[in-house]
């Protein structure tokens, strides 16, 4: 197996043709698999006042577009040789679009500021990107006249009646660019001035590969479908995905609990976020984790969690082994991480995004036992070693290769459905105006009933839910994950905070 791996292609000049990464091939593949569009992902963001007309936004794009030149990147190429080329017609006029949505959002009402994003991204999630150009697009999306005299008046600092509000939305390609990829054009688009996203955490560990004797595993490991099913019974939400229309909501939350919960319990945000996001899928389907169930069935059903141990802040992080009942039943989701070299020329082309296997310990009651599982399933540490592999996997494999996991990557049965926490490191702003939120704008997998990304925006942090619209009950997670967070306090014995 490791002979089948072979060496990377040496990066490419900033100016000249990139050829496609595997990575980049793959994500082409899945995305014929159903609609184009459901393979866009960016961002959505809210701004009080009232919008700006296309000309301005065309130039707003056009002067910041320089920072960015990996957008006038187009798909070229052909045969088997396809390449990401400049585009000799590139023209920023044809990457902004503008629509209206219906109600309008309030400064009174964050419920009512969440139901204006959910419709918004709405009329935005289906819209196409031109194959023969550069494929992203901005949308400014403005409240529907209609609407004005309805809602509970403009967002903070709105200047009046009629002001409204608008949002804009930035939408690329998931083989164009990956969600670090885009949450960084974002900033560039919208951020300061000659902003330029710092370098990660730790990225000196994830920068080193594997030894060459540990390629042929990793294929095996990361790769290969199991030789073996495990049985079991099926999380409801696979069975009703029609794959036709696509549902999304959005949840805002205070940011303060979520830390408060990470330093009681000596973790981290994210591990904590993944702790609340289990705590709202057990709450979602509560008889599928009863002791009267084996779980999940097939690759992504149960997996072994430690016993039961004191329950409280400080006992959060302890070990145990060994287990039985509906602590052994596990949701396997995966979740995003990325794989892209900080000193990558074309840092913001193409998708170098790896997925971590991590087991959503559902059949867990008690909220600290699942955060302590999290912890350590989800821990740096972890996650790092998985990046480490998948560096070296995507970047050496040959094509035909990756295209044998293709299926096991997106079958339901083995991934039932995706995380994602996109960080951003900058206020974005138009004309001197803070946006009020930012709402992350996932994929959909082929197949897969729920995407769900959250990332951290000024004092809060916002979440979308991107679920099959044949899913029952999806417009019920916002509210579930905020409940859960509020278990999840009061185990770690922390003051009630204002949503």
């Amino acid at each position: 197996m490791p002979e089948a791996l072979r060496p990377a292609r040496p990066p490419a000049a900033p100016d000249a043709p990139r050829p496609l990464s595997v990575r980049d091939r793959l994500i082409l593949d899945i995305a014929r698999r159903g609609p184009d569009s459901a393979l866009h992902l960016g961002g959505l963001l809210l701004f009080p006042g009232p919008p700006p007309d296309r000309e301005e936004l065309v130039a707003h794009l056009a002067s910041r577009v320089l920072a960015a030149p990996e957008l006038t990147y187009r798909l070229g190429g052909s045969g088997r040789r396809p390449a990401w080329a400049p585009d000799p017609r590139f023209d920023v006029r044809r990457h902004v679009h503008r629509i209206t949505c219906p109600g309008r959002p309030s400064a009174e009402s964050p419920d009512a500021t969440t139901a204006w994003a959910d419709a918004a991204l709405r009329a935005v999630l289906d819209r196409p990107l031109d194959r023969e150009h550069p494929l992203w697009g901005v949308w400014l999306i403005e409240c529907d006249p209609a609407d004005e005299a309805s809602g509970g008046g403009p967002l903070p600092d709105g200047g009046g009646a009629g002001a409204g509000g608008f949002a804009l939305c930035y939408r690329a390609h998931h083989g164009f660019q990956d969600g670090r990829a885009a949450a960084e054009t974002i900033e560039r688009l919208f951020g300061p001035l000659g902003y330029q996203r710092p370098a990660p955490p730790h990225a000196t560990q994830l920068a080193t590969g594997p030894a060459r004797r540990d390629w042929g595993r990793t294929v095996l490991r990361d790769l290969l479908p199991p030789l073996r099913r495990v049985p079991g019974t099926r999380w409801p939400a696979i069975d009703a995905v029609e794959g036709r229309e696509r549902l999304a909501v959005t949840g805002s939350y205070p940011l303060a609990p979520l830390y408060d919960v990470a330093r009681a319990t000596r973790t981290g945000l994210t591990q904590v976020c993944l702790s609340v996001m289990t705590g709202a899928l057990r709450d979602w389907h509560p008889e599928t984790w009863t002791d009267g169930n084996t779980g999940p069935s097939g690759p992504s059903g149960p997996g072994t969690v430690p016993p039961p141990y004191a329950d409280g802040p400080e006992a959060a992080v302890a070990t145990g082994s060994g287990s039985g009942g509906s602590r052994e039943r596990v949701l396997r989701a995966t979740f995003g991480i990325s794989l892209r070299p900080h000193d990558d020329p074309l840092r913001l082309l193409g998708n170098r995004g790896g997925v971590a296997t991590v087991p959503l310990p559902c059949g867990e009651p008690a909220p600290l036992r699942r955060l302590r599982l999290l912890a350590r399933d989800a821990g740096h540490a972890r996650l790092s070693s998985i990046g480490r592999r998948h560096r070296v996997l995507f970047e050496r494999m040959p094509y035909w290769c990756g295209r044998l996991g293709l299926s096991r990557g997106i079958d339901p049965r083995h991934v039932p459905l995706t995380l994602a926490d996109v960080r951003m490191r900058s206020r974005l702003s138009w004309a001197g105006r803070d946006a009020v939120a930012f709402f992350p704008v996932p994929v959909s997998v082929p197949g897969q009933p729920l995407f769900v990304v959250w990332s951290v925006y000024g004092e809060r942090l916002h979440a979308t839910f991107l679920a099959d619209a044949a899913v029952p009950g999806a417009t019920e997670l916002p509210a579930l994950w905020r409940s859960s967070l509020d278990t999840l306090c009061r185990h770690a014995r922390l003051p009630e905070h204002a949503h």
